[in-house]
């Protein structure tokens, strides 16, 4: 249990919810406080960032998570319909390839174990809903207005342009005016800071995270991922 708990834990910091148009975490609160143009452009760029990674067809992840003393490494590969790859090292060591409906799975660099599982596996639930999000509408600035929200205790800085994996991307730094984030909405975890990194070319995706010491990557969205299953045993490799 605890290992599918971590592996949970991992899937969710690497992979951007499917059944959602834009970030819900922004929409908490209400507030008549007009948005700064900072915050407004922050805003924009985060709720596109957020749509553009959730109708992405494939991706690879990287990122690191601090846990009992070690970090959690996680690196993902995802090619919709139904290619995926996971490597944890740190704190667990697990990898684990579905290809179609075979699962490919070992602990501790042993024997892999080879399971059959079937149609919708949890790895490919946001493949299964690509079509209907893809319908959905990108947010635009007069949509921002509509959820100020938790944002009007938003302190946002501007920093550089970065370069991660070839891709390119404006950074932002988020933190929060406490009294104004508690006023707003009482269990808001106050005194945190995030810093985002989203495209500049192409879909503006988020691209890279910092957050309470974990970090994440994305990289290669919407490029064609070839996914190959381990040999296993005498068996030759499955690869689609």
């Amino acid at each position: 249990m605890r290992l599918r708990f971590l592996f949970l834990c991992a899937f969710a910091l690497t992979l951007t919810s499917c059944n959602v148009e834009r970030d819900r975490g922004y929409e908490m609160g209400t507030s008549d406080t007009p948005l700064s143009p900072l915050t407004r452009e922050y805003m924009l760029a985060s709720q596109r960032g957020f749509y553009y990674l959730s109708i992405a067809q494939s991706w690879r992840t990287v990122s690191e998570r601090p846990r009992d003393g070690k970090i959690m490494h996680v690196e993902t590969e995802l090619q919709c319909p139904d290619q995926f790859h996971l490597r944890m090292t740190g704190t667990v060591d697990l990898e684990r390839f579905i290809i179609g409906s075979t699962k490919y799975e070992r602990r501790n660099g042993g024997a892999w174990d080879v399971s059959d599982v079937g149609k919708g596996p949890i790895e490919f639930g946001r493949c299964q809903t690509l079509e209907e999000v893809r319908k959905r509408r990108p947010p635009d600035e007069a949509q921002i207005e509509l959820y100020p929200g938790i944002d009007a205790a938003m302190i946002v800085s501007k920093g550089p342009v970065r370069e991660y994996q070839g891709v390119k991307c404006q950074e932002y730094t988020v933190s929060w005016d406490e009294e104004k984030a508690r006023k707003l909405v009482s269990h808001w975890e106050v005194g945190r800071t995030i810093t985002n990194c989203y495209a500049v070319q192409g879909d503006p995706y988020m691209v890279a995270s910092t957050y309470g010491g974990a970090t994440s990557l994305t990289f290669d969205l919407n490029k064609p991922i070839h996914v190959v299953a381990p040999v296993v045993a005498s068996q030759k490799p499955a690869s689609h």
